[in-house]
């Protein structure tokens, strides 16, 4: 598939390490020429631009002008040198930019790529003639374009093959559709018989499946029977951050995993020395964390705490992940360890303090998101909340709002607990509608007052203090409809 995504160079430069990565032994450069049908002088000039890239990583060697060889110390360096490579391709950049930020004309999309309007012209035949015999198609309105599958679930898989060809399996020639009904036999499987996903290629295809689909929701398209790209107004199991609801069995031990291959192959490490420093820094602060908060990690929690700081630091360095992905590990970590809401906000904030001394990060994207406050202190109120009706409303559009209500649901489950009833509303919206059936709101802007309702704002930066009036508030909400209920 890769194949044909790619320019001219990419597709021999592509070829070129996929031959030298199978041959143990010097081959000569002929011998390539020969295999690929092209010049010997340009294949020359390939490994060339090949050893200026990548040499040094790969121990490329030319003998004598006339053999190459690489040799491989790590697996999963090559994989993301080939990666590296095929994500260059100007049609594989284009196509990930309408797929990640659609609705851009091609003037915008030239000068993001850097490169002229008729490349982008002769880019799109590229991309068409590729595109013939798939559900994926390039369309334009007026002056924008975007991709459109027959459904959005399409574009989805057809961007988790792309990415499991790309980034885990080079040179496999992953084929699509067909990997498809193998992919739905193991689902079907998993959900029946409660086994695991444990081939390799379906598990990585699940990954970045699972990763593509987070990403798309986080931009606010929804998985959903309607028209294409329509943001989801509600969370339901047709939402795709709710896979898990489709994988029961599959553990949470494998989320983390999945996780951590995301971001190392999509983003990937700087070198191999920036892991091993973060690694390093992690282990570190599982030490840090049994002298100041007296938390005894067990081997298996403490391999999980070493990868959520890798998580933490990977997330921060690209500043792009959704929140979700973070907090969602970080709820399922406070469960391994048993420990009270406080607790866990003094782990979470030494965490932050940790990697900020240790690596230079700054701690303030996520320590001061609401999700963060909402996810520590809710889950010790789920099981005996009443039903609570929310209304959230943002100056930034409903679709934040929708954004905010998705993301508190999904990272504590509530699609199936159904205590919170969310409303969301513009503020056009909330200066003509009737508040009396609500019992508390969130807002993001201190201009707007409630006569009796409880407010929670958001703000760039909570404190303590509103973290502390916040639960005071929903203590009170609670009691109250405890006591409503004990008079009825």
């Amino acid at each position: 598939m890769i194949h044909h995504f790619l320019d001219a160079q990419s597709n021999r430069q592509y070829d070129i390490l996929l031959i030298l990565k199978e041959n143990a032994k010097p081959i000569k450069i002929e011998t390539i020429s020969e295999k690929l049908n092209v010049s010997l002088a340009t294949i020359k000039q390939d490994l060339s631009l090949i050893e200026i890239k990548w040499g040094h990583l790969l121990s490329l060697s030319i003998i004598d002008s006339q053999k190459v060889e690489i040799k491989i110390k790590n697996n999963s360096l090559f994989q993301q040198i080939v990666g590296e490579l095929i994500t260059e391709s100007v049609p594989l950049k284009w196509l990930t930019l309408m797929f990640f930020e659609p609705y851009k004309t091609l003037t915008e999309y030239a000068d993001k790529l850097h490169v002229s309007r008729s490349t982008l012209y002769r880019t799109q035949i590229i991309l068409e003639d590729a595109f013939e015999t798939l559900p994926i198609h390039i369309r334009q309105r007026q002056t924008c374009f975007f991709l459109e599958g027959d459904t959005e679930d399409d574009l989805r898989k057809f961007f988790a093959a792309f990415l499991l060809e790309s980034f885990i399996f080079p040179g496999a020639k992953v084929p699509y559709p067909d990997i498809f009904p193998k992919i739905a036999t193991v689902i079907t499987s998993c959900i029946f018989s409660e086994s695991e996903i444990d081939d390799d290629q379906q598990f990585y295809f699940f990954q970045f499946l699972y990763y593509v689909s987070l990403f798309r929701e986080y931009h606010g398209f929804a998985n959903e029977s309607k028209e294409f790209a329509q943001p989801l107004e509600e969370v339901t199991k047709a939402s795709v951050s709710s896979i898990r609801f489709y994988f029961p069995t599959l553990k949470q031990e494998q989320f983390q995993q999945i996780h951590e291959g995301i971001y190392a192959h999509i983003h990937g490490w700087k070198d191999v020395e920036e892991r091993d420093r973060v690694e390093l820094t992690a282990f570190r602060f599982s030490k840090m964390l049994r002298e100041k908060t007296a938390v005894q990690l067990n081997d298996k929690q403490q391999e999980f705490l070493v990868r959520l700081v890798k998580q933490i630091y990977l997330t921060e360095k690209i500043s792009t992940t959704p929140s979700s992905v973070f907090f969602d590990r970080f709820y399922y970590f406070s469960t391994t360890v048993e420990k009270s809401n406080t607790s866990l906000f003094q782990i979470l904030n030494a965490m932050y303090d940790c990697l900020s001394e240790e690596i230079g990060l700054d701690p303030q994207l996520h320590r001061h998101s609401v999700i963060y406050w909402l996810c520590v202190e809710i889950p010790s109120l789920l099981f005996y909340i009443p039903e609570l009706s929310i209304l959230i409303i943002s100056d930034l559009g409903k679709n934040h709002g929708y954004f905010a209500a998705r993301m508190i649901k999904n990272i504590l489950n509530y699609d199936e607990l159904k205590h919170l009833n969310f409303t969301i509303a513009s503020l056009t919206d909330y200066a003509t509608m009737n508040t009396d059936d609500f019992d508390l709101m969130i807002i993001n802007n201190t201009q707007i007052q409630h006569p009796t309702l409880p407010i929670f704002y958001i703000d760039d930066c909570p404190q303590e203090i509103e973290l502390y009036r916040f639960k005071k508030y929903l203590n009170r909400i609670v009691e109250q409809k405890k006591d409503v209920q004990n008079i009825c």
